[in-house]
């Protein structure tokens, strides 16, 4: 099919493509049974920054786990830390 001669940016027809395009950095909505996190979603999940992510594993209270060469956050773990919180900020 052949590019249309004129319309700024409309170099082909839609209705041929059924399948959307993902983008790398698109947003994606997390599901409550997503099972690993990246980081980013992690700081999203406890809405706090990436940087907190990675301070809350240099001293012990999340861990990471490898797939391939990526890190990535458990929901669970997550889940456990929140709720170590409202132990420990009991007697506030």
């Amino acid at each position: 099919m052949a590019p249309p001669e004129s319309g700024a940016g409309a170099w082909y027809d839609r209705s041929t493509y059924s399948t959307p395009i993902h983008r790398k950095n698109s947003n994606r909505i997390m599901s409550e049974s997503q099972l690993l996190l990246t980081p980013t979603e992690a700081s999203h999940k406890l809405s706090v920054s990436k940087s907190t992510i990675y301070r809350l594993v240099r001293t012990g209270d999340l861990t990471p786990v490898k797939v391939l060469s990526a890190s990535r956050f458990r929901a669970s773990d997550l889940q456990n830390y929140v709720d170590s919180l409202s132990q420990d900020g009991d007697d506030v």
